[in-house]
């Protein structure tokens, strides 16, 4: 229970830390809104979908503090389940564990930073379906494969 509050803490942390850098994109972002706008939306009303054209207009700081944000919540939910894991019709957490794996912060941004530069006409592509494509739907077809 230790382990899972501190990652909730730690996940909290990572998230208002996250909100507070992705505020500080430009204007253009998220739909011409602004950043109060950003953080003031309600996530029913209109999600945040982050782009490639977020990730291209963002700092490296930004671009970090996004992926750690993405990655302690797939975390968190991975704890979660973790004495009761969903099945992969019910849940992509774990796919999503497995792909990420063996990935530093460092690989993922590079990743995303070589799709960007590789892919300058996709950049309306949401950054998580970048990165499934890139990192966890090659896992999937490895396993899918052994079967």
């Amino acid at each position: 229970m230790m382990k899972i509050h501190g990652r909730i803490i730690a996940g909290t942390l990572a998230l208002v830390l996250t909100c507070a850098l992705m505020t500080a994109l430009p204007s253009a972002s998220f739909a011409q809104k602004s950043g109060k706008e950003i953080v003031t939306t309600k996530i029913a009303d209109s999600p945040i979908l982050v782009k490639m054209s977020h990730w291209k207009e963002s700092t490296p700081s930004q671009r970090y503090s996004f992926l750690i944000g993405f990655i302690t919540m797939l975390d968190l939910e991975s704890e979660w389940q973790a004495p009761n894991p969903l099945p992969f019709k019910q849940s992509l957490t774990s796919a999503w564990m497995r792909g990420l794996k063996n990935k530093s912060l460092q690989d993922i941004y590079n990743g995303l930073n070589e799709y960007m530069t590789n892919n300058p006409t996709q950049l309306d592509r949401p950054v998580a379906e970048v990165m499934w494509f890139t990192f966890v739907q090659p896992t999937m077809t490895e396993k899918l494969k052994k079967r």
